[in-house]
């Protein structure tokens, strides 16, 4: 799809903005390298094992919290701060200024979706909850579009929930296909380092490369496919 390739041409064109997500997966890789007990990682992330918080102490799960925590809020900014760019890309309003000006609200909102979402996930986790893959999806699937709403929009969360919700019910494929392809990529480069790397290094190269490269590259689609309800931003 052309979301894909314009996406791509933005990426490259603002690099200067990735280092925030490389911040991010580093924190990521200090936290799974300093207590890998009760984390793990799968497919360039890393995972609370909600199943061990019984065992912790609780300076360890408190640690383990901030860790989570500092790393969630970096990653709303850096997504927030790649959608700013993308939105604003085609005005005569410096970037710089742009950004600066309104990521710090963008980025609060967007943590707090995001911790919402994470401590839904964990609640279900240590319940054993039966369907919690489908409930999984549906909850991706049902915020898909919030924060690129709210940055292109200029909207709060709440309001930016009914917009996100119709583009939804105008393009209902899109985050299916942003999940389809975020997942193959990153199954086929992990499949890559490990067959030519030892398994401890490659688990850390994909970590890396989850966060300074494809998680970047994936806010820019998701606010392009966002922008196609606007014919004349595409």
């Amino acid at each position: 799809m052309k979301v894909f390739k314009v996406a791509l041409e933005d990426f490259k064109q603002h690099l200067d903005t990735v280092w925030i997500f490389s911040l991010a997966a580093a924190i990521g890789v200090l936290m799974f390298a300093i207590m890998q007990y009760p984390t793990y990682s799968a497919l360039g992330g890393i995972f609370l094992r909600s199943g061990s918080l019984p065992d912790i102490t609780t300076l360890d799960f408190i640690i383990t919290i901030i860790a989570y925590g500092i790393s969630l809020l970096l990653i709303s900014s850096a997504v927030v701060g790649t959608m700013l760019i993308t939105a604003h890309r085609k005005t005569k309003k410096a970037i710089k200024t742009e950004v600066w000006k309104k990521l710090p609200f963008f980025a609060t909102n967007t943590f707090f979706l995001y911790a919402f979402l994470t401590l839904i996930l964990i609640a279900m986790q240590s319940v054993s909850f039966p369907y919690y893959p489908f409930i999984s999806f549906l909850l991706f699937y049902l915020t898909f579009y919030i924060v690129p709403a709210m940055v292109v929009e200029n909207e709060p969360l709440g309001i930016a929930l009914f917009s996100a919700l119709k583009m939804l019910r105008k393009n209902p494929l899109m985050p299916i296909l942003w999940a389809v392809f975020g997942f193959v990529v990153l199954a086929l480069f992990e499949i890559i380092m490990q067959a030519v790397l030892p398994y401890t290094i490659a688990r850390y190269v994909v970590l890396f490369f989850n966060g300074i490269v494809l998680l970047p590259y994936l806010s820019f689609v998701q606010v392009h496919m966002y922008m196609e309800r606007y014919p004349l931003a595409r």
